[in-house]
């Protein structure tokens, strides 16, 4: 058995030996475009995976969310020209916990997640109570109520009609938001 296993190298050496100028290339090539892709997939698959951890209304509340988060030793990145705060996955919730106990509110789903389908409805989205503020045509809804809401949301409609009555937008927007969390 050891006799054979000494006999791979000449025989490997003896295959390559044997393949011409252009193979060896092609085989040369292939390997090195393999490691190079490992190489890739190793450092794309080991960052980390950030989340948003809160859009801060301006940026008086960004610095002290930064701050908070430093002083606690919290690893964070803000968005490029923005001030929407990201942390790693794994520290989210722990995060979200720390900027809870300075009064400051982090990002959980909203109501455009739940438009855009781009949650999952668990047993806790299933239980989490939602608000849902309509406006008329005319007058709308208040400034202060919109600043305080998590997100609006405009059916767009075609044609010559340009609103829709407030209890059927209603009954649209409650339904969509009912097909998403059953």
């Amino acid at each position: 058995m050891a006799e054979r296993i000494k006999q791979i190298p000449k025989k490997l050496l003896e295959i390559w030996n044997n393949w011409t100028k252009k193979q060896k290339t092609v085989i040369v090539s292939a390997v090195a475009v393999f490691l190079v892709a490992v190489v890739i997939l190793a450092v794309v698959l080991n960052q980390p995976n950030y989340q948003v951890l809160t859009t801060c209304k301006d940026y008086t509340e960004l610095s002290e969310v930064t701050a908070l988060l430093k002083s606690n030793s919290y690893d964070y990145k803000v968005a490029d020209n923005s001030l929407i705060v990201q942390v790693p996955k794994a520290k989210l919730t722990d995060a979200k916990m720390l900027i809870a106990s300075e009064n400051i509110q982090s990002d959980g789903y909203s109501f455009d997640d739940a438009m855009n389908s781009s949650f999952t409805t668990t047993e806790s989205d299933k239980t989490k109570k939602y608000a849902i503020v309509m406006g008329n045509e005319a007058k709308g809804v208040q400034q202060e109520v919109i600043d305080h809401s998590d997100g609006c949301i405009e059916i767009p409609q075609y044609g010559t009609k340009h609103s829709l009555n407030v209890s059927v937008t209603t009954g649209i927007v409650i339904w969509d938001l009912f097909k998403k969390l059953h």
